[in-house]
């Protein structure tokens, strides 16, 4: 649990912050229960979902870790009901693990000797529903959907709860890195962790109560925002504002939502870059977060 010390007074310690409020047994088979169904109340579910790599290079790099969480919702109040089902599975990658993902997760090549994913786990897990949330849908998507190349053929909405909720502009969070918002609302967790990370997206849910903001803005869709002739560009700056870059393509994107393009746009031209340069493209939550 983290304690941090007052920069202007090193002697006073911060408040501590609290544990994640829920937590699964070893099976994961239990669930958590916040409120009953009321009569005639309609329901929907949706599964978070949080993956551990061997780097950014979905090319080149591979899943060592995937946790799902199930969670019920009422679509009247959009309040989180239940969380049902939860999936953590380790993956053994074709080679070795390195120093910088041993310390950034904490896994090991002994940890993940023999592992392999529960395909049959996650289809359970995944069975009747349509939307999939993660905390960084960009990167979670692309590397899920090679994960489960020729395992399910189903077709998924994407929410993405850094880019389908206004953090910073509607909510006044100075970050929008999971931790740090746990951090706003007094949690503190062991980050870079699947499962972790899907345990403390939920409570950052349920605690901010932003859910049907998420939900709102994935059915009515995404805008990529790409950026042509990337060699003159500034990697470092782009980088600040979120931006991937496709070298197939020579170019940067990132997919917002619509209330986020002018921010966007604005931080784009203080770069200097031209406006034409720049495109823009609507998508459905069905084909947000995919690769360029």
């Amino acid at each position: 649990m983290a304690n941090y010390k007052n920069s202007k007074n090193p002697q006073t310690a911060a408040p501590k912050y609290l544990p994640l409020p829920f937590c699964f047994s070893e099976d994961h088979t239990v669930g958590w229960f916040f409120r009953e169904k009321r009569p005639n109340e309609k329901t929907a579910e949706f599964v978070i979902v949080d993956l551990e790599t061997t780097g950014l290079n979905i090319a080149r790099d591979e899943v060592i870790e995937v946790a799902l969480l199930r969670a019920t919702y009422s679509m009247e109040s959009f309040d989180i009901l239940a969380i049902t089902k939860v999936y953590d599975g380790l993956r053994e990658p074709s080679a070795p693990l390195s120093e910088k993902i041993v310390e950034l997760t904490g896994l090991t090549d002994e940890k993940l000797v023999g592992h392999t994913i529960d395909f049959q786990k996650i289809f359970e897990i995944l069975k009747g529903v349509n939307l999939i949330i993660s905390h960084n849908a960009s990167f979670d998507r692309p590397f899920f959907e090679k994960l489960m190349e020729g395992h399910i053929d189903s077709r998924f909405y994407w929410g993405c709860s850094i880019e389908g909720i206004s953090w910073k502009l509607g909510h006044r969070k100075e970050s929008t890195a999971l931790v740090n918002l746990l951090h706003s609302c007094g949690y503190d967790y062991d980050a870079h962790r699947a499962l972790n990370d899907v345990y403390a997206l939920a409570t950052l849910l349920i605690h901010e109560k932003v859910i049907k903001e998420l939900i709102m803005n994935t059915r009515r869709g995404y805008q990529i925002v790409s950026i042509r002739n990337a060699e003159s560009l500034s990697y470092d700056e782009l980088r600040k504002l979120r931006f991937m870059y496709c070298s197939e393509q020579n170019k940067y994107y990132k997919t917002i939502h619509g209330t986020q393009l002018n921010f966007y746009l604005n931080g784009i031209s203080k770069l200097g870059i031209p406006r034409e340069f720049v495109e823009v493209k609507s998508v459905s939550g069905l084909n947000a977060f995919r690769m360029m």
